[in-house]
């Protein structure tokens, strides 16, 4: 009998290997997060991150050093070879503070006075932040206090004080330490850094920086790198057996019962936590959760700072920045937001696709005007210049029309226009809004 069957063996176990192997695919084409989780059993129910991802701190770090000379002069400082922000924040670090006090407020003239201070270094934030959110590089008599802050001004001269000072009331704050070492904050200023004219005004009683001479930047391109689709739903949807996926005609979501992600075809993301669905009143508790969510989702901060927050919108916004400067883009590359709560789902918004590898170009810098050449243009354009809240030099980003991981960052100007940030020469078209 078994001599009778033997030639039947070998092809009937070739049909049974195809038939399971043709499951297995309708199964991953069907349904591909409820496969991931059959793969994941021993995941727990939290997100995981599989990516590194920087500090909170590094985050929620200044954007700007300015440097006051003596004579008031004042140049913005950077450095190609080295650091400088985490060199300075480290030597921070190191005070010891004994006391902290409010010596001024609502007083515009004595706010800009200590903010020009000769002999000393401005660090400058992206917005402002809650002290609270500071206690690691302070210490707990900083970080007890709740006021928020915009700028640190470290003097150069005077080794016991340096000040905190927050935009929005022209608050200033002297914070008392015992002696700092100078010495040591010379140091990190006589490496090699480069220094571009600016000073420090306002523009509808907001401080910003203005530029009085034309300024050469240089062009940048960089090889994009791409994370896989799979990659998030595994890390989100992994261990989950009640995931659904709906496909539509630019997107695709993926979601479970209090869960989702959506692509779309322009390799941006949106992520939805519906448990998580009440707005939280603590600014300093917004900042953490979006840096945790951020950790938890496993995006890409390698380049990011804290750029903004909108209070109406309860949004916080990570930008990046490359040599310093801010990366601008109609799309969601370079940026990402995160939403809390506001009654409906929390959201976080991003792109597939981050900055990986900086390439040469052929055009090496670019020649932009003078902030005030600039403001003159804006007004002749018929600009109403009251809803101008700030202008800043930037990166814009310029895709490759052939390859989608290679893109041009081009030197600009960008100006915050009734609250969205638009390229200096496409402010009088409409055109060239961020759109989120």
């Amino acid at each position: 009998m078994k001599e009778k069957l033997k030639p039947y063996i070998l092809p009937v176990s070739l049909c049974i290997a195809v038939l399971v192997s043709l499951v297995l695919i309708v199964a991953l084409l069907v349904n591909p997060a409820r496969f991931g989780s059959r793969m994941h059993q021993d995941k727990s129910a939290t997100l995981k991150s599989e990516v590194s991802s920087k500090n909170r701190y590094d985050i929620y770090s200044p954007t700007e050093v300015i440097r006051t000379a003596k004579d008031g002069k004042q140049g913005l400082l950077t450095s190609e070879t080295t650091s400088l922000m985490g060199e300075l924040v480290k030597n921070i670090e190191t005070y010891h503070v004994e006391s902290v006090k409010e010596i001024s407020k609502d007083n515009q003239k004595h706010f800009i006075n200590t903010l020009n201070s000769n002999n000393s270094l401005m660090l400058n934030y992206g917005s402002e932040i809650p002290v609270k959110l500071l206690s690691k590089i302070f210490d707990s008599k900083v970080g007890s206090n709740n006021f928020n802050v915009n700028r640190m001004i470290l003097t150069l001269g005077d080794n016991t004080h340096f000040y905190l000072l927050g935009d929005n009331g022209y608050h200033v704050y002297e914070v008392t330490t015992k002696k700092r070492n100078l010495n040591q904050l010379q140091n990190i200023l006589n490496k090699k850094i480069q220094s571009v004219n600016v000073q420090m005004r306002t523009l509808n009683d907001r401080p910003f920086l203005f530029y009085p001479n034309r300024v050469k930047m240089r062009n940048y391109g960089y090889l994009l790198a791409e994370q896989s689709q799979t990659a998030y739903i595994n890390r989100v949807l992994g261990n989950t057996t009640d995931t659904s996926v709906k496909h539509r005609k630019k997107s695709t979501t993926y979601s479970s019962r209090d869960q989702s992600l959506n692509f779309d075809d322009d390799d941006n993301v949106l992520y939805q936590d519906y448990k998580q669905n009440k707005r939280e009143r603590s600014y300093a508790n917004v900042l953490n959760s979006a840096y945790g969510y951020a950790n938890k989702l496993g995006i890409p901060l390698d380049n990011a700072r804290f750029d903004s927050y909108n209070p109406v919108k309860n949004t916080v916004t990570y930008r990046t920045f490359v040599e310093g400067y801010p990366v601008f883009n109609q799309k969601r590359l370079g940026t990402c937001s995160f939403t809390m709560g506001n009654g409906r789902a929390t959201r976080y918004e991003f792109s597939l696709l981050s900055f990986q590898i900086p390439i040469p170009t052929n055009a090496e810098s670019t020649t932009l005007p003078s902030t005030g050449t600039v403001l003159n243009q804006l007004s002749a354009e018929g600009i109403d210049m009251k809803k101008v809240r700030s202008i800043t030099l930037g990166y814009q980003v310029v895709p490759e029309k052939n390859n989608k991981q290679l893109i041009t960052l081009q030197p600009s100007w960008f100006v915050n226009y009734d609250g969205s940030w638009i390229n200096y020469q496409l402010i009088g078209n409409g055109t060239g809004k961020e759109s989120f």
